[in-house]
Formats: structure tokens, C-alpha cells, sequence
């Protein structure tokens, strides 16, 4: 019976040492991800644009169709599309097939838009990494990284352009005036024929 405890207490302490992440034990990990905001001032109508650089330990890749950036606040402003550079296509063990992977270091762009109705002022914007990555003998569980990028929005400004009549501002024309005008026109034309008529007697 003792035996048997013993043994089911050791497969317990190996099951652990494979499957808790390697930060437990004070190691690092062979995947290092970074993102940058491209710019730090923007309107409500700009997208923004994001890098997501990993670092990948030698011996180690991460596959590409697993690499995802979502919004961490989707209210706040969404991810309006991602770009993956090509990968290096191997033949993986642990899925028995060609897959598309990455080696050493990947850059991934990424185009957020903010919610047209947000305020101008401070924000953080929350992103969210998501990746998979094997060894040559392991492979880890997916996992996933938030971040968080200050951006200062700013209220968006339009710029009438001036004419050379600046500062002349155009009158609107309004019936009566049109209506004496017209008026006027036509007594002219009524004084002209009474004259011409006047000599043509004569």
C-alpha cells in the first residue's frame, strides 16, 4: 500500500514539472513578446498602427495560425486587421503534418480603430497576444499576454479655406429684393417704349 502511495505521489511531482510554466521555477521563457505603438497622438478617426515583435529561443518556433491580437476593451476601439509575414513550413511531430511556423524572431503588424464617439484626452489602450510555441521535444499549452499602450486622443479639427473676399461676408437675396429689381427693370423698359413712341408720332 505504501508503495503504491509513494509511486502515485512521484508521477504527481513529474506531471507537474512538465506542465507548470518554466517563470515558476524561476527560469525564463523561450518566448518573449513585445508590442510598440507606432503613435502616441491620434484622433477618433485615425487608425492606429501596432508591432508585435516576439523573440523565440533557438530550438524553439511558434505557429503562425496560432498568433492572434484581439482588443482587450472592444467598446474602446477594435482590431481592424493583422498582418503575419511568411513562415517557414516544416513538417511537425507533434501534429503529424507540414504547418507554417516561425523562428528566431517575427514581427506582426497590426491597424487598430477607436470608437468614433470617444472623448479626446488620456487613454490605455488594452491589447491582448495570443500564441502557441513547441520545443523540439515539448509543446506548450496556448497562452495568452495583455498589454497596455498609453495613446493621447485628440479632438479632430476642420479647417475652412479663406477666398480671396475674406472677410466679406456674402448677404443672402431675399424676395423683395429680387422683386424690386425686377421692378425697376421693367419701368425702364416702359419708360424707353413711351419714348419711342413719342418720337415715332412726331
Amino acid at each position: 500500500m505504501k508503495t503504491g502511495f509513494f509511486m502515485k505521489g512521484l508521477f504527481a511531482i513529474v506531471f507537474i514539472l512538465l506542465f507548470v510554466p518554466l517563470k515558476t521555477f524561476g527560469e525564463t521563457s523561450p518566448f518573449k513578446v513585445n508590442t510598440t505603438l507606432l503613435k502616441g497622438h491620434v484622433s477618433a478617426s485615425d487608425l492606429i498602427p501596432v508591432t508585435v515583435s516576439i523573440s523565440i529561443a533557438p530550438n524553439h518556433h511558434i505557429y503562425k495560425d496560432q498568433i492572434k491580437v484581439e482588443s482587450g476593451d472592444p467598446a474602446q476601439f477594435t482590431v481592424i486587421s493583422t498582418e503575419l509575414p511568411d513562415g517557414k513550413i516544416k513538417y511537425d511531430q507533434f501534429l503529424e503534418k507540414e504547418v507554417e511556423n516561425y523562428e528566431g524572431q517575427v514581427e506582426v503588424k497590426s491597424f487598430l480603430q477607436l470608437s468614433k464617439d470617444i472623448l479626446a484626452g488620456p487613454y490605455n489602450i488594452k491589447l491582448k497576444v495570443h500564441y502557441q510555441g513547441c520545443s523540439d521535444k515539448i509543446c506548450f499549452a496556448p497562452k495568452t499576454e495583455e498589454f497596455i499602450l498609453p495613446v493621447q486622443v485628440e479632438s479632430a479639427t476642420w479647417s475652412v479655406p479663406v477666398s480671396q473676399g475674406e472677410g466679406k461676408a456674402i448677404q443672402p437675396v431675399s424676395k423683395s429684393d429680387i422683386k424690386s429689381e425686377t421692378t425697376g427693370f421693367q419701368k425702364t423698359l416702359e419708360v424707353r417704349e413711351f419714348l419711342y413712341h413719342s418720337s415715332s408720332s412726331f
